[in-house]
C-alpha cells in the first residue's frame, strides 16, 4: 500500500480528519491504561508502548465488532492456510506454470 500523503495536497480538509482520529486513538489509549491500573497492573509507562498496544488491540476489536454487528456480505471472506510459506509459494508456482502451459497450448491450437 503506497503512502499518499494527502496532507501535502489538501491540508485544510485533511486536518479535521487527523484531529478526529487523534482524539479517538488518544481516548482508546487512556481506556487501555486505565484498565491496566484498575486491574492492579502497572501503567504501560511509555506512550509509544501504550500506542502500539492500542493499535494492536484495534485489529482484534474490529474482528469482534464485525462478528457482532456487521452483516456479512458476499465480499467478506477469510482465507486461512495451513501451508508453510515455502509450500504455498511452491504451490502457487505450480499453478501458474500449469495455467501458462494451458494458455500456450490453447494459443498453439488456434494457429
Amino acid at each position: 500500500m503506497a503512502m499518499r500523503e494527502y496532507f501535502h495536497k489538501d491540508f485544510d480538509n485533511y486536518l479535521p480528519l487527523f484531529k478526529e482520529h487523534a482524539i479517538y486513538v488518544a481516548e482508546l489509549m487512556k481506556v487501555l491504561d486505565d484498565e491496566f491500573i484498575s486491574m492492579g497492573l502497572p501503567p504501560a509507562g511509555r506512550t509509544r508502548e501504550l500506542f502500539k498496544m492500542t493499535i494492536d488491540l484495534v485489529y482484534n476489536v474490529d474482528e469482534t465488532y464485525r462478528e457482532k454487528f456487521a452483516p456479512e456480505s458476499e465480499s467478506d471472506y477469510k482465507f486461512t492456510t495451513f501451508f508453510a510459506k515455502d509450500e504455498l509459494l511452491s504451490y502457487m508456482r505450480t499453478v501458474l506454470q500449469e495455467e501458462l502451459a494451458r494458455y500456450f497450448d490453447a494459443v498453439d491450437g488456434n494457429k
